[in-house]
């Protein structure tokens, strides 16, 4: 499974191997605590939309990018991309390529007291909107190597992913960098010697 964190002390729990299946659902780990006092409180947000991998993964990469700065004002949120991995059925396990985007929001919500109502994924006023990205290009123009358990690394608004087993157990050899902000995929092939080969866009 992976798990990601979107806020200071706020974990997405997604995905990893169930009983013959992997996980679908999205959990969330409040470690924020209230009143000055420290807690540990799980929920199950509901989440709006559908992913492109219904099967859910296990193996696979997370990563989450802030929305930043808009109109001059921080904005709380981003988009948490879930790459790659496996699915595992009956039918043996269905390696993946795929990108899937949880975009995170939040709205504020009304209460008396601004009290927080984890269950909801409320906290601290406000209410955190959890869906599945439809925007077509992160699924018409992100493939990625069907492995699983390749590497990640963030650099500034670019996932990098390197490495990874593929269906019939044979290693990945290309570096990939995928920018967020574009929506757009880079592949570079590596030597023996570590050194950047041939570059080109996918």
């Amino acid at each position: 499974h992976s798990a990601t964190e979107i806020g200071t002390g706020l974990l997405v729990i997604y995905g990893g191997l169930g009983s013959g299946c992997c996980r679908t659902d999205i959990a969330l780990l409040d470690m924020r605590g209230t009143g000055g006092r420290s807690a540990l409180v799980w929920s199950s947000p509901q989440v709006d939309g559908t992913p492109q991998c219904v099967g859910g993964r296990a193996g696979h990469g997370a990563s989450f990018f802030n929305f930043g700065v808009r109109e001059g004002k921080a904005t709380f949120g981003g988009e948490l991309l879930f790459v790659s991995g496996a699915s595992r059925s009956a039918r043996g396990d269905a390696h993946q390529g795929s990108v899937d985007v949880l975009t995170v929001t939040a709205r504020p919500v009304s209460s008396a007291r601004g009290e927080r109502d984890i269950s909801q994924g409320n906290a601290n006023g406000t209410e955190l909107i959890l869906k599945w990205s439809e925007e077509p290009a992160w699924h018409q123009h992100m493939q990625l190597p069907q492995v699983r358990t390749a590497s990640y690394a963030v650099f500034s608004r670019s996932l990098v992913v390197f490495g990874g087993i593929g269906e019939r157990h044979d290693p990945e050899d290309r570096m990939y960098v995928l920018d967020v902000d574009r929506r757009a995929l880079r592949s570079v092939i590596l030597d023996g010697k570590g050194d950047a080969g041939d570059a080109g866009s996918e």
